[in-house]
């Protein structure tokens, strides 16, 4: 009953436990990339304080995934992974809430959630709608978020069966924390949580990193729908009568599509399979024809704007 009153009063004034301070110090905007030592610190906090530190947890992760930056809500999922893998019922319990789950549904659907961080979503929502599917019973949440999302039509990426927590899902909610394995590590660059920095821990039983074509090849694809949307809208846009400069969506795919062909810049210059190469030019190729379009087209508005050439 105590306990009780003490989680409500810390939930009224959003006071944080030992794991919500901690949890900060993970997602922290300063981190160039997640720390899996800290993370790993977290879930033994959380195995360690049963379903207290499982709320203070949840609660806090939810807090730090709303922020408004996406390093942040990255950084923010990269914990809530490894907790899942990690922890015992009590979290697991938590997280297949409709608060949080609602929450991770929330960012698939709002076209303003930044592409990496959509992905990363719909990676995790994924590996645990496959991962808890026949613990429906007692975590419906789970599967039935993952099928939903299938049902309106949500594109998933590839499964990736590394972010899906290891052993059986029910031996797990029987068992309790205490006789899991822990899972050293997370899925590293594969969600957009890797930011290249000093405080990326890479997974401790994993082989050294080795390049992956097939999820490079997955990740061109999305480049390449940006991309088309972005020439499509252009493709309807009349520079005289529409506000293409200050036009948000536009505007969105723009500095995704910038910041897409500075990225592809560096990797063909990093890239060393001869096959792959050509596939990075010729998207980057038509990111340039796009962005300059753009250009085009906004530079044509502006001069027919009040007071602009023309």
């Amino acid at each position: 009953m105590m306990s009780s009153a003490i989680s409500s009063f810390q939930e009224a004034f959003d006071i944080k436990g030992e794991v919500g301070r901690l949890i900060d110090i993970a997602t922290s905007e300063t981190l160039l990339g997640a720390d899996w030592q800290q993370n790993l610190q977290i879930c033994d906090k959380i195995n360690a304080g049963g379903k207290e530190a499982a709320k203070d947890a949840v609660r806090s992760l939810r807090k730090r995934m709303k922020h408004k930056n996406p390093k942040v809500q990255l950084l923010s999922l990269s914990v809530l992974e490894a907790a899942v893998k990690n922890c015992g019922p009590e979290l697991l319990m938590q997280v297949a809430s409709k608060d949080l789950m609602g929450d991770l549904q929330a960012f698939v659907l709002q076209p303003d959630v930044e592409l990496g961080v959509q992905r990363k979503v719909l990676q995790l929502v994924q590996a645990w709608g496959e991962a808890f599917k026949d613990t429906r019973e007692d975590m419906p949440l789970f599967y039935e978020t993952y099928s939903a999302l299938k049902s309106q039509g949500i594109r998933f990426p590839e499964y990736d069966p590394t972010l899906a927590p290891t052993g059986r899902p029910q031996d797990r909610m029987s068992a309790g924390a205490g006789g899991m394995s822990v899972q050293r590590g997370g899925s590293g660059g594969q969600g957009g949580a890797d930011f290249g920095g000093r405080n990326q821990q890479p997974p401790r039983e994993a082989a050294p990193a080795t390049f992956d074509s097939e999820k490079l090849f997955s990740d061109l694809e999305q480049v390449k729908m940006q991309t088309t949307l972005l020439s499509d809208m252009l493709g309807e846009v009349n520079g005289k009568s529409e506000d293409v400069a200050d036009n948000k969506l536009l505007s969105e795919l723009v500095r995704n599509c910038r910041v897409f062909n500075q990225r592809i810049m560096k990797l063909v210059e990093q890239v060393q399979e001869d096959d792959i190469i050509p596939h990075l030019v010729s998207v980057n190729e038509e990111l340039i024809k796009a962005l300059e379009l753009y250009d085009d087209k906004a530079k044509e508005y502006l001069g027919n704007r009040p007071g602009g050439r023309g």
